[in-house]
């Protein structure tokens, strides 16, 4: 498939040819692109009109009425402006586009940990998906989720979990759909892999020969879960802690079951510039309603026993299937 540009003083872009953009299938949309994105999965066809485009245009070097100002990004009700120094910018414009504009024609690659980052999770939340910051794998035909902060050992777990035959679902970014009357469902997410130095050494990867992107080694991993609409047997609030020598997991309840499904919102603060907040929070307590959520809290100062943790989760699964 032929790229096209057009050139300005300042920037590159695609010029869109009609009928010649890559189609994919990912977080349960339909997206058409300008670009090559193969971390959203194998090229798919679709005969009805796309539920998201990623659309090479002009995008501007600022919003009017930003409630959210960050150096490289801005954001306002419906709207989030991205800048990457360097590589270019981008703009969610509602839930159905991302602009994009880059500095050179090879730039999409510095941009896509972005796009699939950051700007689907905005896509995410303006349509009522809550946009999960966890790591999942399918055990069994349903989705255990591994939801925390950046550094937690999300991904680090969920990996080894997948070295041991269970393919991941997504990570860093999981999109839960909610309906009324209905268990909610996952869908697969954008297909790269992130993982620090240690984690990444600690599951037999050379480091060396994995892109660093930011903080973190970005691979695409293409052994992946390819369902739709999986149901979600499980929640696990990781959290790193200094101060405990062994891992720790506990059922809750109430509204500490709330409070860490809410605190695991992709970027959640963000939500309320971006006039999503009310709605992702009353899809979070329908989630909270329905899944198992168990905190575990693991060491902070030492390597993973992930072998142990393995076993001590499996065994919560059991529980969990045996009183449900």
């Amino acid at each position: 498939m032929a790229s096209h540009y057009k050139s300005s003083k300042r920037r590159l872009y695609p010029s869109p040819q009609s009928g010649d953009r890559f189609r994919y299938h990912c977080c349960g949309l339909a997206i058409e692109s300008d670009f090559a994105l193969p971390e959203l999965g194998n090229e798919q066809t679709f005969s009805h009109a796309p539920d998201l485009v990623f659309l090479g245009a002009s995008v501007p070097d600022r919003l009017e009425r930003p409630l959210l100002k960050r150096p490289r990004f801005e954001a306002c009700p419906g709207k989030l402006l991205g800048r990457i120094e360097s590589a270019g910018r981008f703009l969610v414009d509602g839930p159905n586009t991302i602009k994009v504009e880059l500095e050179r024609p090879d730039a999409i690659a510095d941009l896509t940990s972005y796009l699939l980052g950051v700007g689907l999770a905005t896509v995410l939340s303006l349509r009522g998906i809550v946009p999960l910051h966890a790591s999942a794998v399918e055990v069994d035909g349903a989705v255990v989720a591994f939801a925390g902060d950046s550094g937690s050992g999300k991904s680090t777990i969920s990996s080894y979990f997948e070295t041991i035959g269970h393919p991941i679902v997504s990570d860093d970014l999981l999109p839960i759909r909610v309906f009324q009357g209905k268990p909610p469902v996952c869908d697969c997410g954008p297909r790269v892999h992130r993982l620090d130095p240690s984690s990444a050494s600690l599951l037999g990867r050379d480091p060396r020969e994995i892109p660093f992107v930011e903080d973190k080694h970005h691979f695409h991993n293409l052994n992946w879960s390819n369902q739709a609409s999986i149901p979600i047997r499980a929640i696990f609030a990781v959290q790193a802690r200094p101060e405990i020598e062994a891992h720790q997991l506990m059922s809750c309840s109430g509204k500490r079951k709330l409070s860490l499904i809410a605190s695991s919102i992709f970027k959640r603060h963000w939500t309320v510039p971006l006039g999503t907040d009310s709605q992702l929070l009353q899809n979070a307590i329908i989630v909270a309603s329905s899944v198992p959520v168990i905190r575990l809290r693991r060491p902070s100062h030492k390597p993973t026993d992930l072998e142990t943790l393995r076993q001590q989760i499996e065994d919560c699964l059991t529980t969990i299937a045996a009183t449900s």
